[in-house]
Parts: structure tokens; C-alpha cells; sequence
């Protein structure tokens, strides 16, 4: 646990309106985080409800539309807390190329897709790509073999695979 007293001389260092703005702007980044995970349930909970090869309600694709709406959001208040704490953001990660049709097919889903939650692109790719035996086309391998899992929903829903889901949207969505 870090020392109070340590704490409180490092706050004195910043000015006391720098405080209250990056005390403003994380308190209202921690809000749209909580909407945002209760949206990401609520449209967890209707992709499971769904058929395959069913329409996405209005409803769903509205409350991914919020959804995109609070993200964009909370980019710009983590920008303006950086610019504020004077320091620079991070910087994106080179490319990768994949040679295989289907990782292609799969990455360009998940690139249409735009800025909905991981799990919510989980159920789109579950839902738009064909299925090859039991697992999407696109789907790795080493996945079902490792995890056991047969769809993106479902290894996102693994507490040891999700990891590897969201590092493999992140790189698809950082390569646009």
C-alpha cells in the first residue's frame, strides 16, 4: 500500500485546477465505463437470444450505436486526461498481414464491425461466418483444441481464452 504522506506530497506538485479537471474527467470517464459494461450485458444478453442467420433487431443494433457513441466518448476524455497530465498516448502497434483467405474474411468482419464491444463482434462473427464442421470459418484452431470451445461468443465467455479474443480483435481493429 503506498504511503499517504507520499500521496499527498506528490498531489501538492499539481496545480489545484489540474487536480479538479482530471478529477472531473476521470469521475466522468468511470460513469460511461459503468453504462458502458451494463450496455455490453444487456447486448451480450440479446445476441444469445438470437437465431442464426436472424436479423439483428433494431433495438440491439441501437444500443451498439450507444455503445459506439459512450466509447468515442471516453477516447476523448482519456485524451484530454493525457493532454492534462502532460504526457503523450500510447502509440499503435505495427501490422500483421495473414496470408489465409479465411483469417482475412474474418479480420474484415471484425474491421466492418466499428466500435461495438468485443463480445457484441464475437456474436457477429458467430452469427455472419459460415460454419466450417462444428467451429466458424476463421476460427483458430488451437482454440478448440486448447479450450474446447466452438465460437468467438464462447471463447470470449472463457475466462482463459477471452484474453486471447480480445488480443485478436485488438490487432484486427488496430491494423484499419
Amino acid at each position: 500500500m503506498p504511503n499517504r504522506k507520499v500521496i499527498r506530497a506528490g498531489l501538492n506538485k499539481v496545480p489545484q485546477r489540474q487536480r479538479e479537471a482530471l478529477a472531473r474527467l476521470t469521475s466522468e470517464w468511470g460513469l460511461l465505463d459503468v453504462a458502458e459494461h451494463f450496455i455490453d450485458n444487456l447486448i451480450r444478453e440479446r445476441y444469445s437470444t438470437l437465431k442464426p442467420n436472424q436479423k439483428i433487431p433494431a433495438g440491439l443494433v441501437e444500443l451498439e450505436k450507444e455503445q459506439q457513441e459512450i466509447s468515442s466518448f471516453k477516447r476523448e476524455l482519456s485524451d484530454e486526461i493525457v493532454r492534462i497530465e502532460g504526457g503523450s498516448a500510447p502509440t499503435p502497434r505495427a501490422r500483421r498481414r495473414s496470408g489465409s483467405a479465411l483469417v482475412q474474411a474474418r479480420n474484415a468482419v471484425i474491421r466492418n464491425a466499428g466500435n461495438i464491444s468485443h463480445l457484441s463482434i464475437c456474436g457477429i462473427l458467430d452469427l455472419e461466418l459460415p460454419l466450417a464442421g462444428n467451429v466458424p470459418l476463421g476460427f483458430p484452431e488451437s482454440w478448440e483444441q486448447k479450450w474446447k470451445v466452438k465460437s468467438f461468443t464462447e471463447a470470449y465467455r472463457h475466462n482463459l481464452c477471452r484474453p486471447l479474443v480480445q488480443k485478436l480483435i485488438s490487432e484486427v481493429r488496430g491494423s484499419r
